[in-house]
């Protein structure tokens, strides 16, 4: 009897095409930067276009604008937010420092993705009382008809987040970055390694009164050499400072009640803080110039806390 044997023709699988655009920029009017200018659109519309890989998504151009600055531009601006929305994959330009393209206005744009609501991350520039507040915010937050829950990121605590997680550099070895639903960051490297920054809340609206006497005498300025004294105020706050202040010979930092136990139970592994614990495995904690904590155990090892 006859076989019948059925051939599935095969698709070639279409690698999809990376959408490429580029920004050119002059910063006077003269005929000679607006001819600069015009080839720096022909050239790039032409390279683009000749990469069978590529698709073609435009050039942006801003004319008679510094490079020094970052505001006025809205060629730039629209460029990064055509990237937010996934209409531009590359952006090619003349020169990277030229354009401040490492300015974390750009360099976070598109990097940081929301794990609330998948969204991406984007920049908000506030002013309060005279002065400028800069924020990563969900983009939800800034659309119409959305919300999110996620924590917003100061622009100068994201930076020392990056550094005092993944260390100077930082720009050239992410390859993404997320917030989760506690506030964490989360890095993905360029290597395949992945690292975390553990957000501990330590500034909440309002802090919860707590007295720990577990922490007499055993907290140490590295700064001046005195003990740390706890001031307590009818039972609303309750901080630990150096001694020395009241001598006006040291101006370390201080901390709150709160905040030793949040950072304390961190550096432990714990979950909430146990003065039993505390008192059987730490010597001492060392505050060291600048806010850092340096953790003593009675084994002799250590262990540091950054304050960023």
């Amino acid at each position: 009897m006859p076989k019948i044997t059925k051939i599935e023709p095969v698709v070639p699988l279409v690698k999809p095409r990376l959408k490429v655009a580029a920004y050119a920029r002059v910063s006077k009017e003269t005929d000679r930067l607006m001819h600069s200018l015009s080839a720096q659109v022909s050239y790039y519309s032409d390279l683009i276009q000749k990469n069978p890989e590529w698709e073609y998504a435009g050039v942006y151009a801003d004319s008679f604008i510094s490079g020094t600055s970052m505001d006025n531009r809205p060629e730039l601006q629209r460029l990064l937010s055509d990237c937010e929305k996934g209409l531009v994959n590359i952006i090619l330009c003349k020169s990277i420092r030229r354009n401040a393209m490492m300015n974390p206005i750009y360099y976070f744009t598109g990097l940081i993705k929301c794990e609330c609501c998948g969204n991406t991350y984007t920049r908000k520039k506030s002013k309060l009382r005279g002065r400028t507040y800069v924020h990563w915010i969900c983009r939800s937050k800034k659309e119409k008809g959305r919300t999110c829950s996620s924590d917003n990121v100061a622009e100068d605590e994201l930076i020392k987040i990056c550094t005092a997680t993944i260390g100077k550099g930082y720009e050239s070895r992410i390859k993404a970055m997320s917030v989760d639903v506690s506030g964490n960051v989360h890095f993905s490297l360029k290597n395949g390694e992945s690292r975390t920054w553990t957000n501990l809340h330590l500034h909440p609206p309002k802090h919860p009164h707590t007295v720990t006497d577990a922490f007499l005498g055993k907290v140490v300025c590295g700064k001046c050499g005195t003990i740390y004294h706890r001031s307590n105020g009818k039972n609303r706050w309750c901080y630990w400072k150096c001694y020395g202040k009241q001598k006006h010979i040291c101006d370390n930092v201080n901390f709150t009640d709160y905040q030793l136990r949040t950072i304390t139970s961190y550096i432990l592994g714990t979950s909430d803080f146990y003065d039993a614990m505390f008192t059987d495995l730490i010597e001492k904690i060392i505050v060291l110039d600048g806010g850092d904590l340096k953790f003593i155990y009675k084994d002799g090892s250590e262990k540091i806390w950054r304050k960023l």
